[in-house]
């Protein structure tokens, strides 16, 4: 990993942190970041330019923040559900 790659990642993930991601989607969190991250210096190595990862690497980032968002309302409404 470049520290651009890094820098990259972080910053298309920062919106995340806002989040509260139940213990229960942490690994995937994880596993998304570590993803993201090597699809960041893959495409860096394979020669884009650094604005054009930025941009791939947002879309997909803000992709997956729209599931995550749905999934955290969606385990919130049914642990709402339960508790009555």
């Amino acid at each position: 990993m470049t520290e651009i790659s890094v820098n990259i990642v972080s910053d298309a993930l920062k919106p995340l942190e806002q989040l509260n991601i139940p213990v229960s989607l942490k690994n995937l969190v994880d596993r998304h970041h570590q993803n993201v991250l090597s699809l960041s210096s893959a495409l860096l190595l394979s020669g884009k330019s650094e604005e054009e990862v930025r941009g791939a690497i947002k879309l997909v980032c803000g992709s997956f923040e729209t599931e995550l968002f749905n999934t955290i309302n969606t385990l919130s409404e049914n642990e709402a559900f339960n508790a009555r």
